[in-house]
Formats: structure tokens, sequence, C-alpha cells
């Protein structure tokens, strides 16, 4: 679990990347984080991810991804960020993705994001896989069967 993070590196996190301090903080306080998973193959200096979100949601599906949408796009690369709706067994899903550049080690890398926001009973499940653009076309194929194996209830 993201708790399990110790507080020295996520603060080193939020200090090199400030515009997401106001982001990873409330997420950790309110535990809506219900997994993180790292590829033990690192490629390029970078473990491709998922991490899973469940939050309460009040709204239509479209209304809370356009919600989303709006705190995604002041991170985002700007013009990088698409979304699409896409059938899965578990319903209709909203996919997102987008670009986003981070600092790792006084470095700055440029990462690839796609979410897969699913609702049920009052609740949202965020589906977010990172990975380096020059590896999308490698992992695409498996966030996408990954987010079809997502079952709901």
């Amino acid at each position: 679990a993201l708790e399990d993070f110790d507080e020295q590196t996520l603060s080193d996190f939020t200090k090199e990347n400030e515009k997401f301090a106001p982001y990873v903080e409330p997420l950790l306080r309110n535990d809506v984080f219900k997994l993180f998973a790292l590829d033990p193959d690192i490629e390029e200096a970078f473990a491709t991810n998922l991490n899973v979100i469940v939050a309460p949601v009040d709204m239509p599906l479209r209304d809370w991804v356009a919600r989303e949408n709006a705190s995604t796009r002041r991170v985002a690369v700007p013009g990088s960020l698409r979304t699409s709706y896409v059938t899965t067994p578990a319903g209709e899903a909203a996919r997102v993705s987008w670009l986003l550049e981070l600092n790792s080690g006084g470095e700055k890398k440029t990462v690839r994001s796609v979410q897969y926001m699913f609702q049920d009973a009052g609740s949202g499940y965020v589906l977010t896989f990172s990975t380096l653009p020059s590896l999308t076309t490698k992992y695409e194929p498996t966030f996408r069967k990954s987010a079809e194996s997502f079952r709901l209830g």
C-alpha cells in the first residue's frame, strides 16, 4: 500500500514536483489508494506501474470524468489529455490518457499515463497505468487487458 512508502521518499517527490503535492497528500490522508504495483522489469530507469484508487462519487460517469479531467489538465503536458469511452465486461468506462513531466533525482522524465475510470454503487474506481512514452506500444495491450479484466461488485 502507498502508506508503506517511507515519508522521505514521498517528501522528496513532492519537493521535486511541487505541482503534485496538493494531490498526493490528500490521497494519502484519505486512504483511497487500494493498490500500487510496479513492474520489476525496470527499463530506461523507470518502473512501469499501476495504481488503483477507490473513492465516493455522487455524479454520473461523464460528469465525474469532466471534473477529474479539470484537475488532470493542471498537471498534464498542455494539449496531451485525451478522453474516450469504452465498453468493458464491468460496463462503460472512461479511458483517459495524458503526458506529464516529473522530476526524479534532478532529472526530468516525461511519463504517459492511461486511466480507466469505472463507477458502481456510489463509488468511483480509477486504474492508472504509467509508463514511458517510448514503452507505450509495448505496454498498451497489457493495460487494456488488465482494464478489461476489472470487475465490480
